[in-house]
C-alpha cells in the first residue's frame, strides 16, 4: 500500500550505516527477481506499506528510509535502504506483526518476490538467499551498536561515542552529519539544551570545532576517545 508523503521531525541517525549496495550489476541475483518477482514503481516521497508477511521487495532503483509507526500515529525514520537491498524481510521470515513504513527518498523501482522463492528447502532465487542474510545481517549490526553503545545514563559518554562511531563510519574527522542539534538530541533520548552544553564544552576544550547540520570537525581523537570510554 503506497500513501502520500507527510513530515517527519527525526532524521536518520548518521552513525548507523546504510543498508544496501549488497550486489553488483553483474549479480545474478538481478535475473532472480526479474523472473520471480512483480514490479512496482514508487514516486518519491510515497510511503509504501507491505501488504502482508508473504512478500519481500528488491530494492531495484533508488532509495527508502524505514518507517517506524506508534499507536498514535508518530512517525519515526529509522535506516536508510539503498539500492540492492530487500525491504520486509523481518516480517515475510518471522511473519509477525510490523509497525514499519518505507518512504521513498527518490523516484524508486521495487520487485515484489514471494518469500517461499528464499527460505524454502529448494530456494527458486538462491542468490536472493544470500543478499537476504547479508541485508539482515547489517540491520542486526546496526541495532545492536545503537543498543550497546548509544544507550547509556551518561549522556556526555553517549554523545561522545556517537561522534566516534560517525566519525569511523565515515571515515574522516570531518563530516556532513545531515542532523541538527535538536534531531540528534531527540535520537540519544536527550534534551537539545543539554546536547548543546555537551557540544559548548567539546568546543571549548578543543575536541571538536563545529558541529552542525552540514559539518562536524573531530580536532581530538585521543581525548574524544577517552571521554567516550571506548
Amino acid at each position: 500500500m503506497v500513501t502520500s508523503y507527510m513530515e517527519i521531525n527525526v532524521s536518520l541517525p548518521f552513525a548507523c550505516r546504510k543498508i544496501g549496495n549488497e550486489c553488483g550489476p553483474d549479480n545474478p541475483v538481478w535475473a532472480e527477481v526479474r523472473n520471480h518477482g512483480k514490479e512496482m514503481a514508487i514516486s518519491r516521497g510515497a510511503y509504501f506499506q507491505p501488504a502482508s508477511d508473504k512478500d519481500i521487495y528488491f530494492v531495484d532503483k533508488g532509495r527508502f528510509n524505514s518507517v517506524f509507526v506508534n499507536r498514535k500515529g508518530k512517525k519515526r525514520q529509522l535506516l536508510e535502504y539503498e539500492t540492492g537491498s530487500v525491504l520486509n524481510l523481518t516480517r515475510a521470515v518471522l511473519k509477525s506483526v510490523s509497525f514499519l513504513e518505507y518512504m521513498a527518498t527518490e523516484d524508486s523501482i521495487l520487485w515484489k518476490i514471494p518469500i517461499d522463492n528464499v527460505i524454502s528447502d529448494k530456494p527458486q532465487c538462491p542468490y536472493l538467499t544470500q543478499i537476504s542474510l547479508r541485508i539482515l545481517a547489517s540491520v542486526t549490526e546496526t541495532y545492536y551498536t545503537g543498543l550497546t553503545y548509544l544507550k547509556i545514563d551518561n549522556l556526555n559518554k553517549a554523545f561522545c561515542r556517537y561522534l566516534i562511531l560517525a566519525m569511523r563510519n565515515a571515515n574522516s574527522n570531518n563530516f556532513s552529519p545531515g542532523l541538527t542539534q535538536e534531531d540528534c538530541a531527540s535520537m540519544l533520548g536527550m534534551h537539545r539544551a543539554t546536547l548543546a552544553a555537551i557540544v559548548k564544552d567539546l568546543k571549548n576544550s578543543g575536541i571538536i570545532g563545529c558541529f552542525t547540520s552540514r559539518k562536524v570537525t573531530i580536532l581530538d581523537e585521543d581525548r574524544l576517545l577517552q571521554l567516550a570510554d571506548f
